[in-house]
């Protein structure tokens, strides 16, 4: 069991560049999803609402970025999300701001 997982998609539909970001995460039984998105390439609204959808038993949080870090590259027009599993994350409080 991975406790913590990184995906990528650079799919230019929404809906589907968010499936493709389930899909690498399915052997994970994430409690806590924390993304960044392109505000270039994807309404922000929209993909906040399919990942809040797609991953129903965790906690969804994401942001806007003018590049997207993963494994030591900058991604441009992209989703980028990491996932902690329910496992790893002994006690989770969020908080609204």
């Amino acid at each position: 069991m991975e406790n913590f997982k990184v995906a990528q998609s650079d799919l230019k539909d929404a809906v589907a560049a968010v499936k493709s970001v389930r899909e690498q995460f399915l052997d994970m039984d994430a409690s806590l999803i924390l993304y960044f998105v392109s505000p270039a390439a994807y309404a922000p609204e929209i993909i906040s609402r399919e990942m809040a959808d797609i991953f129903p038993n965790a906690h969804t949080v994401g942001c806007t970025s003018a590049g997207e870090m993963i494994t030591g590259k900058i991604g441009r027009n992209s989703i980028v999300a990491m996932a902690w599993h329910k496992d790893s994350l002994k006690e989770l409080k969020i908080e609204d701001l």
